[in-house]
């Protein structure tokens, strides 16, 4: 028990450092702001430019956040949910939307207050006379565009690869948006100590960037040549892709962790899909497993050609036994998010964990990985099957088995199933602490 604590210790200690930093850096731009504009703070023209230099560095200070997020350090990809990191982007990326609109209004208004101009004519001006101010606006504009198509019907009627592609457009405003704070923002034109505060934070953020998301990714291809060995059927409309290469039982991960999986074909180089690991580590090849019918990327897996390369992003994620400080376990399965599991489970068991599985399937040639979990069973696993069609659901009342029990559940599936589940969860009272999700939506 105390082993399960203090995996539960550490995952806090990360989430305090995390913010713990995040406010130490904020304090000292908000520091560095009120040194140099204390004498103009106020509501005429100087103090509204002032306010508006705020806001254009909280812009920036957000902007610089998404990029630290985007990075995948195992501080916050290794100890946060999948869930939690998706819904910091998210208000992150409202923030960015409020800070860049306020600081634009408050500007305009400013200089128009001191030279007595309409908005209009006045905004005018600044786009046009005023070094960087345009690619300044053409980078908002396209940091509207994609956090408009993150936002509730866009995000689920575009298609994924469209929301990436748009997404990708960010590191171009980025850049646009750098060029007009380095050469326009009144707070570092001029001021050295903090002109290279700011350039220090970029450099942290990308450099974060760079390592995680290309420098180690090529690094361990070069090291394992990672390529497709053989793609198993293991259920109606459901694959499981094995990854062969060198050294394979090498490559580091823990059970329940997923990857970034890019295929190098014409059709799919520039996509990276995250799964889950469905095999255990320390093998001869990994193994994720997916559904078919999950978009174009999945339908052209099951065909794809043996000895495929493939870069492999990963391991990600904190779906793994850290997470339990109980001495029991319920793992709730929906479709294919049982595939984390059949790497999980095993590990459980192993550490003298009670495990139970509630996976719920469409129709009984839906279940996957017969074989494997008849076999779990063998070794402890106690498993239940729900299946839909027959109009079996996991409902309140198979949860509340085990709310007086000392329990962690941990929820996989899709994403309206765990959000359902969870909310039954809490009015069951069950601790957050003691509800873990995986969902890979955004």
């Amino acid at each position: 028990m105390n082993v399960h604590n203090s995996n539960a210790a550490v995952n806090s200690r990360a989430r305090t450092i995390f913010y713990t930093a995040t406010g130490i850096l904020l304090a000292a731009l908000l520091g560095g702001w009120l040194s140099l504009n204390r004498e103009t703070i106020g509501f005429d023209g100087p103090g509204l430019i002032s306010f508006a230099r705020l806001f254009g560095l909280l812009a920036g200070f957000s902007v610089l956040l998404q990029v630290f997020l985007m990075s995948r350090v195992p501080l916050v990809d290794q100890r946060f949910n999948l869930h939690e990191i998706v819904q910091l982007h998210r208000w992150n990326g409202y923030s960015i939307i409020v800070t860049i609109t306020l600081h634009i209004l408050l500007v305009t208004l400013g200089y128009a207050s001191l030279s007595e101009s309409d908005l209009r004519s006045q905004f005018l001006e600044l786009v046009t006379s005023y070094q960087d101010v345009f690619k300044a606006l053409l980078a908002a504009g396209l940091i509207y565009f994609a956090v408009a198509l993150s936002v509730g019907f866009a995000r689920r009627n575009v298609p994924y690869e469209v929301w990436y592609y748009v997404h990708l457009t960010l590191y171009l405003a980025i850049a646009l948006a750098f060029f007009h704070q380095i050469n326009t923002g009144g707070d570092l034109v001029g001021t050295d100590w903090f002109k290279y505060y700011w350039l220090g934070l970029y450099v942290l953020s990308f450099g974060f960037l760079l390592y995680y998301r290309a420098f180690r990714i090529f690094f361990l291809s070069l090291k394992h040549d990672f390529r497709i060995e053989k793609v198993v059927k293991e259920a109606d409309g459901i694959y499981s892709i094995y990854i062969g290469g060198r050294n394979i039982h090498k490559f580091s991960f823990e059970s329940g962790q997923y990857a970034g999986w890019r295929l190098i074909t014409p059709t799919t180089s520039l996509q990276s899909h995250p799964y889950s690991f469905s095999s255990l580590p320390g093998q001869t090849t990994l193994r994720f497993t997916i559904n078919e019918a999950d978009g174009p990327f999945t339908k052209a897996i099951p065909t794809m050609k043996l000895g495929t390369r493939v870069l492999v992003d990963g391991p990600r994620g904190s779906f793994t036994a850290r997470r339990v400080a109980t001495t029991q376990v319920v793992l709730i399965a929906g479709g294919i998010g049982v595939a984390p599991f059949i790497s999980l489970i095993p590990d459980l068991l192993q550490k003298g964990f009670k495990v139970h599985l509630l996976y719920a399937a469409h129709t009984p040639e839906n279940v996957a990985f017969r074989r494997e979990l008849s076999e779990l069973e063998s070794r402890g696993l106690h498993y239940e099957l729900f299946v839909s069609s027959k109009n079996q659901r996991i409902d309140a009342s198979i949860l509340k088995r085990y709310e007086a029990v000392d329990t962690t559940f941990y929820l996989c599936g899709p994403p309206p199933m765990v959000s359902d589940l969870t909310s039954k969860l809490e009015e069951l009272n069950v601790p957050k602490t003691q509800v873990v999700t995986e969902k890979f939506s955004i």
